[in-house]
């Protein structure tokens, strides 16, 4: 691990984002802040310190129509959806919000296992992706289609648009910094020392749930992380938006909200705001109106997040038509031990769904079975990025910090992403590859889910994907790949082992290098011609890094 100096993260407000650039699209207050009457200022002494460590470092080495929505429907979805968990045998997305993933087994005559292959291999992108390389699919044998969101022209030209303001965030003049951050800091919030930890190691948003939060326990908070020098999701209490639970909460709507955002709202540790999670659908409109408040009050037009696991593209519609990005949900383990590759599943389905911009909240935690392993948590952090996710909330510090291996795994990832490499800088602002391809050449071509090892099911069938899972930039000189394996053996604590190893070429790459730095594993591989060769072991993950002048 490559060591990272001291460094204070402190909340960036963007230099040269300008309201105006947002008047389009029309549908979504999301992406259109109140104007503001004073120029946007960096004042971020703390990420412009930590991105000038950085670079010494690398130097020194190598909106929504609610209305229109059938509340009976959603009901009906969502009690089909807890239905199908329970079983522990069903994909809860895609039996219950459109069964886009589920085959007929009696269309092909097969049973068993086999069913998982009746539909064929999903060339259509959810699977292996759109496009073998800028934009178009490969038809060749064995061509493993370059992974790409699935988002339709309206949808990707109001993700250009939020994302460019979302980033604007996290960005100063000589580093663009990937939104990564801890959930579930509970006491550790006020940990300054702990938390200046965890800031040199790439974290740069802490949240701490708090459905009852009140303002000074609020900026008590906020003055611990101004002293840590790091940034705050910043919690807004559910219990005030809706009906509360408890007698002591009086006040709620508006009459609470002003005042309390009037007053964080001055606060500058606070990076983005995070909005009650999974709220109702007939609370929908008070959740609009605490936005609204938000971006009424907030003249630095900070962004505004909220989670959600499972739900209907209309719903996710909505809620995208409020917030500025939507924290998804995709914990494989949480859903009876189901595959690793459910990451993407998740990720396509909030796509396909309109939502704009997804940030991957991924675990670190006990699962129903076992806990978040290392392997696990690389594979699943670059698997949801390769799917299209901008950046990672991790779930949950609490639970990670008293296994001191589970927590190095995730900070291992965030300085991989934020720290010297810049590769979160890499798959944000890097251009995708016109001519590599990407060639299965050994193992298996499709992943399918045969049976689960911890439950001791066979699950329904799906779709096929593609076990080699993959994207790639051209950034600064560079072109980096990133790809994983998504074949195992679930619930096997092998994964599979070398039955699962799939072998697959790149390229071609024009390079006057001899070899392929493989990042974070200590090894090179030779260049033969202008391709090279590489294995992936069940959910290996493999980033290369090749000089192209």
């Amino acid at each position: 691990m490559l060591a990272i100096g001291f460094v204070s993260i402190f909340i960036l407000f963007h230099s040269s984002f300008k309201s105006e650039s947002l008047e389009t699209p029309k549908v979504s207050k999301a992406v259109q802040p109140n104007a503001s009457t004073e120029n946007d200022k960096v004042i971020s002494s703390g990420l412009n310190r930590m991105a000038d460590n950085y670079n010494k470092s690398s130097n020194s080495s190598s909106e929504g129509t609610i209305r229109n929505f059938n509340p009976a429907e959603y009901v009906a979805m969502t009690n089909e959806s807890k239905n199908s968990s329970s079983e522990g045998s069903s994909d809860a997305i895609g039996e219950s919000f459109g069964r886009i993933y589920s085959v007929d087994a009696s269309q092909t005559g097969s049973s068993g296992a086999d069913t998982a292959f009746a539909q064929g291999p999903d060339t259509s992108g959810s699977g292996g992706g759109s496009a073998g390389s800028g934009g178009t699919a490969s038809n060749e044998v064995n061509d493993v289609n370059i992974s790409q969101p699935q988002l339709s022209t309206d949808v990707a030209a109001e993700q250009s648009i939020r994302l460019q303001h979302i980033l604007s965030f996290f960005k100063t003049p000589t580093k663009q910094f990937m939104p990564l951050g801890l959930y579930a800091m509970v006491d550790d919030i006020r940990n300054v020392e702990r938390l200046k930890a965890l800031g040199q190691r790439g974290v740069i948003l802490f949240h701490k749930y708090d459905s009852q939060q009140t303002i000074v326990d609020a900026l008590g908070d906020l003055r611990s992380a101004r002293e840590a020098g790091v940034a705050i999701l910043q919690n807004l209490p559910a219990e005030y938006l809706t009906e509360p639970k408890v007698v002591r909460v009086k006040i709620r709507g508006k009459e609470f909200w002003q005042p309390y955002i009037a007053t964080l709202v001055k606060n500058d540790q606070i990076l983005a705001w995070y909005l009650p999670e999974e709220v109702k659908l007939e609370d929908l409109d008070k959740l609009e109106q605490l936005g609204n408040i938000i971006r009424a009050t907030d003249t630095k037009h900070r962004p505004l997040i909220t989670y959600i696991e499972n739900a209907p593209p209309e719903y996710l519609k909505q809620v995208s038509g409020i917030v500025d990005a939507v924290v998804f949900g995709a914990y494989p383990s949480e859903f009876g031990d189901r595959p690793r590759i459910e990451i993407k599943r998740r990720i396509d389905w909030a796509y396909k769904s309109g939502v704009p911009v997804v940030i991957a909240a991924l675990e670190a935690l006990k699962g129903k079975f076992n806990w978040t392993r290392h392997k696990d948590v690389r594979f699943d952090a670059y698997l949801s990025l390769i799917s299209g996710a901008k950046g990672i909330m991790w779930y949950g510090y609490y639970q990670a910090r008293p296994r001191p291996e589970l927590l190095e795994a995730v900070l291992e990832v965030a300085t991989e992403l934020n720290g010297p490499e810049s590769l979160g800088e890499v798959l944000l602002s890097g251009k995708e590859p016109e001519a590599l391809r990407c060639k299965n050449i050994e193992g298996r071509m499709y992943f399918h889910e045969e049976y689960n090892y911890a439950t001791g099911k066979r699950p329904k069938p799906l779709k096929w994907l593609t076990s080699i899972q993959w994207t790639a930039r051209e950034y600064k000189d560079y072109l980096y790949i990133f790809a994983v394996n998504t074949a195992q053996k679930v619930g096997a604590t092998d994964d599979g082992g070398r039955e699962l190893i799939v072998k697959v070429r790149f390229g071609p790459i024009t390079t006057a290098s001899l070899g392929v730095e493989v990042i974070s594993e200590k090894r090179m591989i030779s260049m033969s011609g202008n391709y090279f060769v590489d294995s992936f072991e069940p959910l290996g993950t493999h980033i290369y890094k090749i000089k192209l002048r």
